[in-house]
């Protein structure tokens, strides 16, 4: 079992909220975006007496955080982007898995843009899985994209679709080319009738098209890892330690940040 905790600090000092989470959900994989701790301190809060020792793993993007329980030697990089890092993670007596971090460009770039930032990430996801001789394959990050955007959907893009029985069949074939499906649970969150908030972060613009709450931060997986999946243990967190990450009913981006973290557990 891997517990993945994922969140966008919006380049907030938020360490020991972050280890008050780490500790309480016992996670084993912490990774972070725009972040500014510095490892040396971080890496010292997360230490204590019945804690296993965490590692720090730098990436090209210096504003990634990626922090692991397990010996490094069971991490390695494949792939090491300005916006992107692709790790194999091989623990013994599990199943290896294919993962990436990313934190794509933010709404300033054109939809159009975007979905091409999706297309080429794709395009590299594919071909390190084709490397690496599988597609056990998870995504998080903030892609500053919804789940129904074009990037998202696209077939060349990410290929992200809102239900299991679509990503159970594998594939989908455009033009006599296979494009392989993501899972994207994220659909689940949208609106006041989900079990938590209405997404991960909240905009409210002046102009005619307003969403308001957006699932910019997301979580995706490749048919061969749905049978590790447990819908249950895939959560938008909304407090710490009894903490309210809300202020007025919207994230507090004044003492937090204006971004939800996501929680992800694997049985693999």
């Amino acid at each position: 079992m891997t517990t993945f905790l994922f969140w966008n600090l919006n380049r907030k000092r938020l360490e020991t909220t972050l280890v008050q989470m780490v500790h309480g959900h016992n996670v084993d994989m912490l990774l972070c975006v725009e972040c500014q701790i510095p490892p040396t301190v971080l890496l010292e809060l997360l230490e204590s007496p019945d804690q296993i020792q965490f590692r720090f793993t730098p990436c090209k993007n210096k504003s990634f955080g990626v922090y692991t329980r397990f010996p490094s030697k069971f991490l390695s990089i494949l792939v090491d982007e300005p916006r992107y890092t692709i790790f194999r993670i091989g623990i013994p007596a599990r199943s290896e898995i294919i993962f990436a971090i990313l934190h794509f460009p933010s709404k300033i770039w054109s939809g159009e843009s975007l979905t091409i930032e999706c297309v080429d990430f794709s395009k590299c996801l594919r071909e390190t899985e084709k490397q690496v001789g599988h597609a056990r394959t998870v995504v998080i990050g903030d892609f500053n994209l919804n789940p129904f955007e074009d990037g998202m959907v696209a077939a060349t893009g990410l290929n992200a679709v809102m239900t299991r029985e679509v990503a159970s069949k594998g594939h989908r074939t455009v033009h006599e080319k296979r494009y392989p499906y993501f899972y994207n649970p994220m659909w689940k969150f949208f609106g006041d009738l989900t079990e938590g908030p209405a997404g991960t972060y909240y905009y409210s613009q002046s102009e005619k098209k307003a969403y308001y709450w957006h699932i910019f931060d997301q979580a995706l997986l490749r048919p061969d890892v749905l049978t590790f999946f447990d819908p249950g243990k895939l959560k938008i967190l909304t407090e710490v330690d009894g903490v309210s990450l809300f202020k007025n009913g919207l994230p507090d981006k004044e003492l937090f940040s204006d971004h939800l973290p996501l929680l992800l557990t694997l049985n693999h």
